[in-house]
């Protein structure tokens, strides 16, 4: 008898370490959640003072595209938005002006790449 209490007693020593094993997995995730949620809204400011800075340097290729990381991190971000617009529409008419050169130098593989470029630029 005292040997089936031991197993007994020893089953729900397993089975309530496997328990809190589960209770330890699930907020392991929840605060992996928790962080990946965090990391995921934080940053707009960041990376539009990111950009300010690098456009004040003269850098707006650069600068356009943490504008557009901000803006897709807070698309609430209102000094964001206006800035990507700007940034964004001068880098599309390099693309372009690009893809005029190429086009009136009859150079048309080059004109078609550039051409895609400014396209995949403009729908992003």
């Amino acid at each position: 008898m005292t040997l089936s209490y031991g197993k007994v007693f020893v089953n729900l020593r397993k089975l309530t370490f496997a328990a809190m094993s589960h209770r330890n997995a699930l907020s392991f995730f929840l605060f992996a959640a928790f962080l990946v949620g965090l990391y995921a809204c934080s940053g707009s400011r960041a990376y539009y003072k990111k950009a300010e800075a690098l456009r004040q340097a003269g850098l707006e290729d650069e600068a356009a595209e943490f504008y557009y990381e901000s803006v897709r991190r807070n698309p609430s971000n209102v000094d964001a938005r206006i800035a990507l617009k700007s940034a964004g529409q001068k880098m599309l008419d390099k693309k372009l002006e690009k893809f005029y050169k190429a086009h009136g130098a009859g150079n048309y593989g080059e004109a078609v790449y550039a051409w895609r470029d400014a396209k995949a630029y403009k729908d992003k």
